[in-house]
């Protein structure tokens, strides 16, 4: 059995609609086929509305399943920390599909994610705009969240130990 928690309403919900197609696409066909060694996926979808504190009792909800053997979600790095330990502690498999977070994974051994973390992507993005871009002086503007601050140190350190000079604001 499987959870899918994510934001499927409020601010985010482009990002947890789009994703949950994605996954669908994926079930349905696979359960056509005659599922996974015989056995249908069972796909239960959470509604976290991006809050963590949801995404904390989505994951409650989503453990009572004595089944469940993966959630994948949610979509920000904040909610994911919220929920890992208690993933953790349930010995349940989280695919945090974009906890970018480089903290994230540091909950246990049963804590995933499925994309790059902001410490490969933001040194990326310092080296780019210094090396490739030519940029010597750059002025940032961020999210004053999780990720927005956490990728715009990363990527000020990189820029400046090359040489860069950067301005920044956060909103």
């Amino acid at each position: 059995h499987f959870a899918y928690i994510a934001p499927m309403t409020g601010d985010y919900s482009k990002y947890g609609q789009q994703m949950e197609r994605g996954f669908m696409m994926y079930v349905e066909k696979t359960n056509a086929a005659g599922g996974v060694d015989g056995q249908k996926i069972n796909w239960v979808t959470y509604d976290d509305k991006n809050d963590p504190k949801e995404s904390v009792a989505m994951t409650q909800k989503a453990l009572e399943d004595e089944k469940l053997f993966c959630i994948f979600g949610p979509f920000s790095s904040t909610n994911g920390m919220a929920m890992a330990a208690i993933i953790q502690k349930a010995e349940v498999i989280q695919m945090g599909i974009t906890c970018s977070h480089p903290n994230f994974t540091d909950s246990g051994n049963w804590i995933f994610r499925g994309c790059v973390s902001q410490v490969v992507s933001a040194v990326n993005y310092g080296r780019m705009a210094y090396l490739e871009l030519n940029l010597r002086k750059v002025y940032c503007i961020t999210l004053n969240n999780d990720w927005g601050i956490v990728t715009q140190n990363i990527f000020v350190e990189t820029f400046q130990k090359l040489g860069g000079e950067v301005q920044s604001e956060a909103f």
